[in-house]
């Protein structure tokens, strides 16, 4: 994904993280605490930010500084 430039490596860091979370849990059984758990969900909530809802936000301000759109 890094290659295809739809995250950057920094985002790509994280993800690995989130895998090794995952497959220690899975795999060795180990139990996270809640605070490792909360950070897994806001990495994954920051790479869709940065997927999807910034650039539709960052399109709808593009086209409304163009003058195609008004706000409400």
């Amino acid at each position: 994904m890094i290659s295809l430039g739809i995250i950057t490596p920094d985002e790509a860091m994280l993800l690995r993280l989130i895998k090794d979370i995952g497959n220690l849990a899975t795999h060795e059984i180990k139990k996270h605490h809640k605070d490792d758990i909360d950070l897994c969900i806001d990495i994954v909530e920051g790479v869709f930010n940065n997927l999807y809802v910034l650039p539709k936000e960052a399109e709808f301000t593009r086209e409304i500084i163009e003058g195609k759109w008004k706000r409400v």
